[in-house]
């Protein structure tokens, strides 16, 4: 939607249109100017898989010949941690998490510091009293099993010990596709710390952080148990051919000047 502007200079007309989001102050919005930080081109490209796999799933339907919902390659993808209950060491971790992700996407990930933001279920996409006019940033909470029982529930009954979850935001304006424009990320920061003291702990807690933003960016559970995305772990500490097949593929959404 646009309003239009006019202004008489020496006996002429002048109009301009200018979209109404222009005039309207952020605190008012329902989401940020669209294309900011957007690219004419992507920022990076994915590494190319050296195996070809079919086990991998995307987390959303994409439309027509594309099977998925993505971020836009052709901007950053901003995240800002809670570090509140982080381990020691924990931060390097979701570091080295970070960076397999973007090497694997060719998404650019930027670290914007830490936050008092928690996760949530009705977390906002967009805070501009928090994080300014743009889509808030991917959210990675450590989480302790008082704060969050479901987190203590599976191993109280002699189940598997949930280590983290994480869900993705699509979003679409103007008739455009869904993007991938936000998500949150919340961490089991009570068993995580516990397997930290473990033998091998700080590959099997960096490898539980790469999984939960493997759904991030898009990844979905595959029932291949050799895959890292695979919905239980057995064990894996680096992606496998699927994750990987399926990384590289989510590097490739189209831009999105519009969002």
């Amino acid at each position: 939607m646009a309003v239009v502007l006019a202004l008489v200079v020496g006996g002429d007309l002048w109009t301009r249109f200018v979209p109404v989001d222009l005039l309207t102050p952020p605190a008012l919005r329902e989401h940020p100017l669209a294309g900011y930080e957007e690219a004419a081109r992507p920022l990076g490209a994915p590494a190319p898989p050296t195996m070809s796999s079919g086990s991998y799933t995307f987390n959303y339907a994409g439309v027509g010949d594309r099977p998925f919902v993505a971020f836009s390659p052709c901007r950053p993808v901003h995240y800002v941690v809670n570090n509140r209950h982080q381990p020691p060491g924990g931060g390097q971790l979701v570091s080295d998490a970070v960076s397999r992700i973007s090497k694997a996407t060719g998404l650019r990930f930027v670290a914007d510091g830490t936050t008092s933001e928690r996760a949530s279920a009705d977390r906002e996409p967009y805070q501009p009293e928090r994080y300014g006019d743009r889509w808030a940033p991917v959210l990675i909470d450590w989480v302790t099993t008082a704060e969050e029982p479901v987190f203590a529930l599976a191993e109280a009954h002699g189940g598997t010990t949930r280590l983290g979850d994480a869900r993705a935001l699509p979003v679409s304006r103007e008739g455009s596709a869904d993007v991938l424009v936000t998500g949150q990320v919340r961490l089991n920061a009570t068993a995580l710390g516990a397997r930290l003291r473990d033998p091998g702990g700080a590959a099997a807690v960096r490898a539980t952080i790469q999984h939960e933003l493997g759904h991030i960016v898009g990844l979905g559970h595959t029932s291949d148990a050799s895959q890292l995305m695979a919905a239980t772990s057995t064990g894996q500490t680096e992606f496998g051919a699927g994750d990987l097949v399926g990384l590289a593929a989510l590097g490739t959404g189209p831009c999105a000047p519009r969002i």
